[in-house]
């Protein structure tokens, strides 16, 4: 992915064998707009590989003003978006928070969910499951989510699935109260 939103596939084992490094395919995702005169984009974070299914996190909406914070957000922004290889989008789910690097496994996407940076939206904080294995949209495929009060800042699952390991940070905010504390959570 790059930072103006654009997500890409190479399909290396081709570039090896013909030695030109071609693009598979290509999607704008979370490509720059203008609101309200301030242009605007999703941050471009992560991008995994979940059992044949290309997946791109968004993150967070910015100004490419420096002088202006963005006015709302970007309607990518704070998403997850997931592909085949041939590039045809299989689902989308609106995060509602920034989401940290996830963890993974053959089976399962693991999401670290911090406040929406625009929206100050805490309610969000967590972990968020998915079983990719399943059909259907995103709804489908979120099969668990567990509430922490401060921010979730990264977490982790056993290569078999059975265990989350989720780390809590205290999110401070503006009129100084803190919420949550610095706790490890262990999911099953």
């Amino acid at each position: 992915m790059t930072s103006d939103g654009r997500a890409f596939l190479f399909n290396n084992s081709e570039i090896i064998e013909t030695g030109t490094p071609e693009i598979a395919w290509e999607q704008n995702i979370s490509t720059p707009i203008v609101v309200s005169g301030v242009p605007i984009y999703g941050s471009a974070n992560y991008a995994y590989i979940v059992n044949d299914t290309l997946i791109f996190s968004i993150g967070s909406t910015f100004s490419k003003d420096k002088n202006k914070d963005a006015p709302f957000e970007h309607p990518s922004g704070n998403s997850l978006f997931a592909y085949d290889y041939e590039g045809n989008l299989l689902w989308k789910w609106k995060i509602d928070g920034y989401a940290g690097e996830c963890a993974r496994n053959d089976r399962y996407l693991v999401i670290p969910l911090a406040q929406n940076l625009v929206t100050e939206d805490r309610s969000v904080h967590g972990v968020y499951v998915f079983d990719v294995s399943k059909s259907g949209g995103a709804s489908s495929r979120l099969i668990q989510t567990y509430n922490t009060e401060g921010i979730t800042v990264s977490a982790d699952i056993s290569p078999d699935g059975r265990y989350i390991a989720a780390l809590e940070a205290p999110g401070r905010l503006e009129d100084g109260t803190v919420l949550g504390e610095y706790k490890v959570h262990v999911l099953t």
